[in-house]
């Protein structure tokens, strides 16, 4: 019986490490989304600027 129970706590302790490292993982990938998100907005945003500044140029050549 002591093995069985001995068993059985260990299932549980790495289930939960298991739950715990599918929390790590979720919260990694929302950050990893909002990094990618905010890298697009300055990419699109240096795009319009450098466009801007490609139009000023022609206009004043």
């Amino acid at each position: 019986m002591d093995s069985l129970d001995s068993f059985i706590k260990k299932k549980k302790e790495e289930i939960k490490e298991i739950k715990g490292n599918k929390r790590w993982f979720k919260q990694a990938d929302l950050e990893n989304q909002k990094n990618k998100e905010i890298n697009n907005f300055y990419e699109k945003e240096l795009k319009k600027k450098k466009i801007e500044e490609y139009e000023r140029l022609k206009i004043g050549i």
